[in-house]
């Protein structure tokens, strides 16, 4: 079995969220992008296209051959205080402007299920100076061809 290859994009902040400040004047995060946020229409594309110029400067040592067509995804969020057990659909909801950001950057070809066969998703418990995203690509065989 030949060699797959692969390539991660580490980008230092997690996705979908803005800083605000709190009534009481303290910094605080907010979640703009998940499914059960209220955000204005406003906010939500404020995120996502901050989301999607991080993962354009992070993603620096691109190998030659991108971009790839088809690709397995594998997305390791690293966070503090893990209260409750994360929900995949939110996790995905999140991470769109990340996946729209490895599009504009040409590492893959296009964000359809077509291109994007596997997409897998951990979050890891760290100290909060240690948050970050590891999103890891690996290229899958043209031969295998789904229609």
């Amino acid at each position: 079995m030949p060699n797959k290859e692969e390539w991660t994009v580490t980008v230092n902040q997690l996705p979908g969220f803005l800083w605000g400040l709190s009534p009481k004047g303290k910094r605080v995060r907010k979640t703009i992008l998940s499914l059960n946020s209220r955000a204005h229409w406003r906010q939500r594309q404020i995120c996502m296209k901050l989301d999607r110029e991080r993962v354009f400067s992070a993603a620096h040592g691109m190998p030659l051959t991108m971009p790839w067509d088809r690709v397995e995804i594998s997305v390791t969020l690293y966070a503090k205080k893990l209260h409750h057990s994360k929900d995949w659909e939110q996790t995905i909801a999140r991470m769109k402007g990340y996946i729209d950001g490895l599009r504009d950057c040409g590492a893959i070809t296009d964000d359809t299920m077509k291109n994007i066969v596997v997409y897998n998703t951990q979050w890891v418990e760290v100290p909060e100076e240690q948050e970050r995203t590891e999103i890891k690509i690996v290229r899958l065989e043209e031969s295998w061809n789904r229609k």
